[in-house]
Protein backbone atom coordinates (compact mmCIF):
# COMPACT_ATOMS: atom_id res chain seq x y z
CA UNK A 1 0.00 0.00 0.00
CA UNK A 2 1.40 3.38 -1.02
CA UNK A 3 0.25 6.39 0.97
CA UNK A 4 0.54 10.00 -0.11
CA UNK A 5 2.68 12.37 1.95
CA UNK A 6 -0.49 14.16 3.09
CA UNK A 7 -2.05 10.88 4.27
CA UNK A 8 1.12 9.97 6.19
CA UNK A 9 1.28 13.41 7.85
CA UNK A 10 -2.40 13.16 8.81
CA UNK A 11 -1.85 9.68 10.23
CA UNK A 12 1.14 10.81 12.32
CA UNK A 13 -0.80 13.78 13.74
CA UNK A 14 -3.42 11.42 15.18
CA UNK A 15 -0.96 9.12 16.99
CA UNK A 16 -1.42 9.07 20.75
CA UNK A 17 0.46 6.93 23.24
CA UNK A 18 -1.41 5.03 25.95
CA UNK A 19 -0.93 3.99 29.57
CA UNK A 20 -0.94 1.57 31.16
CA UNK A 21 -0.16 -0.87 28.40
CA UNK A 22 -2.39 -3.92 28.28
CA UNK A 23 -0.76 -5.42 25.21
CA UNK A 24 2.24 -7.75 25.29
CA UNK A 25 3.65 -6.12 22.16
CA UNK A 26 3.05 -2.57 23.46
CA UNK A 27 0.61 -1.91 20.58
CA UNK A 28 3.22 -1.98 17.82
CA UNK A 29 2.24 0.14 14.82
CA UNK A 30 3.73 -1.30 11.64
CA UNK A 31 3.30 1.93 9.62
CA UNK A 32 5.35 4.14 11.92
CA UNK A 33 7.47 1.65 13.85
CA UNK A 34 6.22 3.12 17.15
CA UNK A 35 5.15 1.03 20.10
CA UNK A 36 2.04 3.05 20.99
CA UNK A 37 2.31 2.61 24.74
CA UNK A 38 4.80 4.40 26.94
CA UNK A 39 7.81 2.14 27.48
CA UNK A 40 9.16 2.28 31.04
CA UNK A 41 12.88 1.73 30.38
CA UNK A 42 15.50 1.84 27.65
CA UNK A 43 16.29 -1.81 28.35
CA UNK A 44 12.62 -2.75 27.74
CA UNK A 45 12.65 -0.74 24.51
CA UNK A 46 15.63 -2.69 23.23
CA UNK A 47 13.91 -5.94 24.19
CA UNK A 48 10.81 -4.90 22.23
CA UNK A 49 12.89 -4.06 19.16
CA UNK A 50 14.56 -7.45 19.44
CA UNK A 51 11.21 -9.24 19.63
CA UNK A 52 9.71 -7.45 16.62
CA UNK A 53 12.73 -7.54 14.32
CA UNK A 54 12.69 -9.47 11.07
CA UNK A 55 15.07 -12.36 11.71
CA UNK A 56 16.40 -12.11 8.13
CA UNK A 57 17.61 -8.55 8.77
CA UNK A 58 19.80 -9.42 11.73
CA UNK A 59 19.75 -7.50 15.01
CA UNK A 60 18.69 -3.95 15.74
CA UNK A 61 21.21 -1.38 16.83
CA UNK A 62 20.73 1.19 19.55
CA UNK A 63 20.84 4.50 17.71
CA UNK A 64 23.78 6.74 18.61
CA UNK A 65 21.39 9.68 19.12
CA UNK A 66 19.80 7.97 22.12
CA UNK A 67 21.23 9.63 25.22
CA UNK A 68 20.37 6.67 27.44
CA UNK A 69 22.19 3.33 27.37
CA UNK A 70 20.28 0.35 25.95
CA UNK A 71 21.14 -1.51 29.18
CA UNK A 72 19.65 1.17 31.47
CA UNK A 73 16.78 -0.31 33.51
CA UNK A 74 15.85 2.98 35.22
CA UNK A 75 12.08 3.46 35.04
CA UNK A 76 11.10 6.67 33.27
CA UNK A 77 7.78 8.27 32.55
CA UNK A 78 6.63 9.50 29.17
CA UNK A 79 9.13 7.70 26.93
CA UNK A 80 8.38 6.01 23.64
CA UNK A 81 10.13 3.31 21.67
CA UNK A 82 10.42 3.29 17.89
CA UNK A 83 11.89 0.67 15.62
CA UNK A 84 12.97 1.82 12.16
CA UNK A 85 13.22 -1.30 10.04
CA UNK A 86 14.73 0.54 7.07
CA UNK A 87 17.94 1.26 8.98
CA UNK A 88 17.75 -1.39 11.75
CA UNK A 89 17.72 1.21 14.53
CA UNK A 90 15.88 1.35 17.82
CA UNK A 91 15.03 4.78 19.29
CA UNK A 92 13.99 5.70 22.85
CA UNK A 93 12.62 9.25 23.13
CA UNK A 94 10.35 11.35 25.29
CA UNK A 95 6.65 11.57 24.45
CA UNK A 96 5.57 15.16 23.94
CA UNK A 97 2.54 16.32 25.95
CA UNK A 98 0.32 16.64 22.89
CA UNK A 99 0.96 12.99 21.94
CA UNK A 100 0.04 11.63 25.37
CA UNK A 101 -3.37 9.97 25.28
CA UNK A 102 -3.35 9.84 29.07
CA UNK A 103 -3.07 12.12 32.09
CA UNK A 104 -0.73 11.58 34.99
CA UNK A 105 0.97 8.24 35.55
CA UNK A 106 2.73 6.45 38.29
CA UNK A 107 4.92 3.38 37.89
CA UNK A 108 2.29 1.50 39.94
CA UNK A 109 -0.09 1.84 36.96
CA UNK A 110 2.06 -0.42 34.77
Amino acid sequence: VVLSTHAIDDYLKRIRFKLPCQSKNYNYDQWTGYFLCAVPSAHRCMELCGQKRDRSLGGYEWNEYNTISAYDRTERRHYSCRMLTEVNYCFYNTISKWRRGYTGWSMADT
